[in-house]
């Protein structure tokens, strides 16, 4: 492998250390790990936005999660009941293979049946758009997307 090769490996596995683990609002140890979002995929979101700011918020969410994990005794381990042992945050590192917003047995957890990932992050979050939004908007503070400069730009402050 080339030293760009190296590099570019090493970028990618700092991306993917560098989480940030946010609460769901309502379901008490249920803790979602996201990881900074690369450049090119804010971008498509952008390019993509629908102006429905609730889907395009959970879309950031389903680029970003690495893992949706449950507190138990102190652990985070997989968030599905009947396979605590499919996944792991073991010395911040995620051991096994979590479920994600993409997974289909995540959907099956909250009850949507749709391929959209975006109708199971909505699933999720029901009844709580604000909370929804405000964890798109950490992603996208963590990935220095947003700063509290831009934010009183953007207000005129």
């Amino acid at each position: 492998m080339t030293a760009r090769g190296v590099l570019r490996d090493r970028i990618a596995q700092a991306r993917l250390d560098d989480v940030l683990e946010v609460p769901v609002a309502g379901l008490e140890d249920v803790v979602v790990r996201y990881c900074s979002l690369p450049h090119e995929a804010v971008v498509e979101i952008q390019k993509s936005k629908n102006r429905e700011t609730l889907r395009d918020n959970a879309h950031i969410l389903v680029r970003a999660c690495v893992g949706v994990f449950e507190r138990v005794d102190g652990e985070l381990v997989s968030v599905d009941p009947d396979d605590r042992e499919a996944a792991r945050v073991k010395d911040g590192q995620v051991v096994g293979d979590p479920l994600t917003f993409t997974s289909p047995r995540f959907a099956e957890l909250v009850g949507v049946d749709s391929d959209d990932a975006t109708d199971v992050v909505m699933a999720l979050y029901d009844g709580a758009d604000g909370h929804l939004i405000s964890a798109a908007t950490a992603v996208m503070r963590h990935g220095g997307y947003i700063s509290d400069d831009m934010m009183r730009a953007l207000r005129g402050n």
